[in-house]
Order: C-alpha cells, then sequence, then structure tokens
C-alpha cells in the first residue's frame, strides 16, 4: 500500500479535544501522527483531508451475535457492519442454557477466522453450573465480564432472583481479579404485570406504543436502586447497568454514583435517536422499549454531564422475516441490526444539532 499522508485533518484524540495535523500510513498501518506545525517523512502520496475529522475507531460494547445466524456468519458481517461506521471493537454478549466451557475455544477460533474487527465476550451468568464455573471462565480463559437479567426474555432467559445475584457477586470476589457485572435492570414481576394488563386491553392489535408499556420505567428504576443496594458491599466488583432508557433510570444511577464509585452506566443509540411517539410498525420494537421524547432529552443531558459511561447499540442481526415486519408487535422479534449507523447518528445528533463538544465523546 506504500506511504500515504492524510495532511491537514481534524485529529480527534481522546481526552485531547481538536488539534489540525497530518497521519503517516505505512504498509496499511498507522506510522505516525504529527501536529501540523511537525514535519513528516517525505516521499510519501499526500491525500488532502481539510476540513475533515479523524477519529480513533470505536467501541460498541453490547452487541449481540449468532442469535438467529450462524455466529461465524454475524462475527463477518457485523464487523464489516460495524468497520463502515467506524466501530473497531465490539463487545458480544452470549448465552446458553448448558456449560460455555466446550464453546469458547471454538468462538474464539471463529472470531480469529471471521471477524474483521476485535471482539470480546460478556457471559450470561443464569445457572447454578454457570455459578460454580466462573473461577474457570475467569483464570482460564481471561474473561471477566458477566451478565445478568434481572428480568429475563419469556421463553428464553430466564430470571434472576436477588439471591443469585447476590451468589454471582460473592463468586467474582472469590476469583480476586478485577471483574464487572452488567446487569439488565427491570422489574420482572412489574413487567409481566403491565404486559397482562396491555396484552388484556387490546389483544394481537396493540400498537408498538402500547407494547413499549409493558416494560414501564419504574420497573427499571426499581431494579436499578435495589442492584445497587443488594451490590454496593462487594468492593474490587464494577456494576455495570446495560441499556438504561428512562428518564427514572438514569436519575437513580446519577444519585447512586455520589456514594458508589465502582457503578457505571450504559445507554445505546435507538434510545438517543428515537423516541416512542414518532415510530410505527414492529422494526422500533425494542427490549427494553423505545421511550418518550422526555427520557430521550434527560439521557442526553446526562450524557452531557458525564454521567453516562458508554454507549452501545444492543445490536441484533436478522432478516425482516425474522424480525416478524407483518405480524402483530407480540410475535415480532426484538432489537435490530444497528452497528454501521451507530457512529454516525451519534454524532449528527450530538455534535452537529446539540453542539456538544468532541472532547465529551472520546475521553
Amino acid at each position: 500500500m506504500g506511504e500515504i499522508i492524510l495532511k491537514d485533518g481534524n485529529i480527534v484524540w481522546p481526552g485531547q479535544g481538536l488539534f489540525k495535523g497530518n497521519i503517516h500510513i505505512s504498509q496499511g498501518k498507522i506510522a505516525g501522527i504529527y501536529h501540523s506545525t511537525e514535519a513528516v517523512p517525505g516521499g510519501s502520496q499526500e491525500i488532502d483531508i481539510t476540513g475533515k475529522y479523524v477519529l480513533p475507531g470505536i467501541i460498541d460494547p453490547h452487541v449481540h451475535l449468532g442469535i438467529f445466524n450462524p455466529f461465524e456468519r454475524d462475527a463477518e458481517k457485523e464487523t464489516k457492519a460495524g468497520l463502515w461506521g467506524g466501530v473497531t471493537t465490539v463487545g458480544c454478549f452470549l448465552y446458553d442454557k448448558e456449560s460455555y466451557l466446550p464453546k469458547i475455544e471454538s468462538l474464539s477460533q471463529k472470531v480469529r477466522a471471521h471477524s474483521l474487527a476485535d471482539i470480546f465476550f460478556h457471559l450470561s451468568i443464569a445457572t447454578p453450573q454457570h455459578l460454580e464455573e466462573i473461577p474457570r471462565y475467569v483464570h482460564e480463559y481471561g474473561i471477566t465480564s458477566f451478565k445478568i437479567y434481572m428480568s429475563g426474555v419469556p421463553g428464553v432467559i430466564p430470571d434472576i432472583d436477588d439471591g443469585f445475584m447476590t451468589r454471582v457477586y460473592e463468586k467474582l470476589v472469590e476469583t480476586r481479579q478485577r471483574c464487572t457485572v452488567c446487569i439488565h435492570a427491570e422489574n420482572a414481576s412489574l413487567v409481566r404485570w403491565a404486559t397482562e394488563e396491555i396484552m388484556a386491553k387490546d389483544g394481537m392489535r396493540t400498537s408498538v406504543q402500547e407494547w413499549s408499556e409493558t416494560h414501564p420505567a419504574i420497573a427499571e428504576e426499581e431494579a436499578i436502586r435495589r442492584a445497587a443496594l443488594l451490590t454496593k458491599e462487594f468492593e474490587g466488583v464494577s456494576t455495570y447497568f446495560v441499556h438504561v432508557s428512562t428518564k427514572e433510570g438514569i436519575r437513580a444511577i446519577s444519585q447512586i454514583k455520589h456514594d458508589s464509585p465502582h457503578v457505571l452506566a450504559e445507554t445505546t443509540s435507538p434510545y438517543l435517536l428515537f423516541s416512542i411517539e414518532k415510530v410505527k410498525g414492529n422494526i422500533p420494537k425494542w427490549l427494553p422499549p423505545l421511550r418518550s421524547k422526555e427520557s430521550v432529552e434527560a439521557l442526553w443531558e446526562m450524557l452531557k454531564k458525564g454521567g453516562i459511561d458508554t454507549i452501545g447499540t444492543d445490536s441484533v442481526p436478522m432478516s425482516g422475516e425474522i424480525k416478524g415486519l407483518e405480524k402483530s408487535v407480540w410475535e415480532a422479534m426484538p432489537n435490530t441490526p444497528s452497528i454501521e449507523f451507530h457512529l454516525q447518528g451519534i454524532l449528527t445528533e450530538g455534535v452537529v444539532r446539540r453542539k456538544i463538544q468532541w472532547r465529551r465523546w472520546l475521553i
């Protein structure tokens, strides 16, 4: 590929902000980054990128691969889509009813053979066998991120009760390694109650707006506060709340963070870009659901204040047929593939429209 100089670009530097500079690429790899006043290697092809921005590759910490397609296919196609959108590393959540031990090495080989980006794994802990095998996941495979579904997916992933969640934290403390628990925080009982209410009201004619009410905001807020209370004594284990979606949920985390330095909050780009009032059909069915414009604004406000630590996608690769575009909202699958337009979406809305400084995004 030879020697290339990307000249006079606006370089986004994590922790520093913006500066005008030049990037030296040698044989397809970055060989040097120079301030515009510094000399660059001669004999290189120069490409003028004045007015354009150069960003480091970003991490999407929350994707799902291999649910509706073979894992190797998703690993290739989704990371290719991610690269088009600037995502160079993805955190893949895995769920299996059985032990992960026979599968980890095979999945790692498929990543090496098919993925175009870096992939790291989060393992869902949902059974006593998973619980007992945590030390092996940590010490033999270096996996230190685990997921708990306080409210699961009916017929697929079970709800996790408080006692089991506490035992997960205890087991992680015993490993003496720095570990993270990713929590899907919703009160399962409140979700079931609300679901029964909405189903009884409109049955199969339920709209996506009505379906969103099956996961009320109070279910997220209560679960966040309960999980934080149960886990605050476990020093050395970080609690990472995934896909926080509501005004009430992010407000709770903001309050909790004052006393709990190991609590982290993730939201996802769909919750920042779309409100439930303006969507229709089954494509915007998400789990947890898209929320009101009020919650969208609350998430943006907390993002500007630094109260949200990461932004993911919760992307799930699937076809329109699997999504169930023509089915009732009850039969449609939640989520969609969304990694390719993740960065463009949040930069368009955040930097261009809301004038949030670059420094806030990449620190």
